[in-house]
């Protein structure tokens, strides 16, 4: 998972330094293995962080963004955290759902997240969308226990 998340975090560096977003980290030592594909998983991770700065964009100071992680035999759960708005009730039961967007037409066709969430789900896993009790959007991350040295990355290219 780390590789992936680290990627994903530093095609997004410019932008996030740029919001003076904070970002906190409260992730395990320990490398955390899923079943994923590297890539694929990188461009559920990327648009993901990418929604919660866009999210942090009409918040004044201070910008955070959270990511913590949990690691059981059975799996990974990582949790994405930011303090902006938030969702409003109807998305969050559409937030999946393709052509579903909150931006305006110039900023999205809303099939960011209906990727992801098909993305997940081809792995085995499951995306969460919930409002932080402390205010903002909390997004979580469900993947199956992967084991070192094992890759879904092979059968992930002959797909593409």
């Amino acid at each position: 998972l780390q590789p992936a998340l680290d990627d994903a975090l530093a095609l997004l560096a410019k932008r996030r330094r740029s919001m003076e977003v904070e970002l906190i980290r409260d992730l395990p030592a320990a490398t955390l293995w899923v079943e994923a594909g590297e890539t694929r998983l990188r461009q559920v991770l990327g648009n993901l962080l990418a929604n919660a700065l866009d999210a942090l964009t009409e918040k004044g100071p201070p910008r955070r963004l959270w990511l913590s992680a949990q690691s059981t035999p059975e799996g990974v759960t990582l949790y994405i955290r930011d303090n902006g708005p938030g969702f409003c009730m109807e998305a969050l039961g559409r937030a999946g759902e393709p052509f579903y967007t909150t931006k305006t037409r110039t900023q999205g066709l809303g099939l960011g997240l209906a990727i992801c969430d098909t993305l997940i789900r081809a792995f085995g896993g499951e995306l969460l969308f919930a409002n932080h009790k402390e205010g903002g959007a909390l997004i979580t991350l469900r993947l199956r226990a992967g084991a070192p040295g094992v890759s879904l990355q092979a059968s992930e290219d002959s797909r593409s």
